[in-house]
């Protein structure tokens, strides 16, 4: 709170408005839209497994994984 009693300042984060109704209608749709992905944090770490090219294309995950680390997958 400053000395004059006003702590409004502090319940905003710092960042400039959009421009235009455009990109204020994009920033709303953008907001809304991130409730549609799940949390980040209950995703859990990385997984590092193996890859392997096929002959006629494109790649074949293995069934299984080596640890929590990319060494780990190169290492296996």
């Amino acid at each position: 709170m400053n000395p004059h009693g006003d702590d409004s300042a502090h319940r905003t984060a710092p960042g400039a408005d959009p421009e235009s109704p455009v990109a204020a209608l994009a920033d709303l749709e953008a907001w809304k839209a991130r409730k549609t992905y799940p949390s980040p944090l209950l995703a859990g770490g990385p997984v590092f497994g193996i890859a392997r090219e096929r002959a006629s294309g494109g790649w074949e995950l293995q069934p299984y994984f080596s640890g929590l680390a990319p060494q780990d997958a190169r290492d296996s």
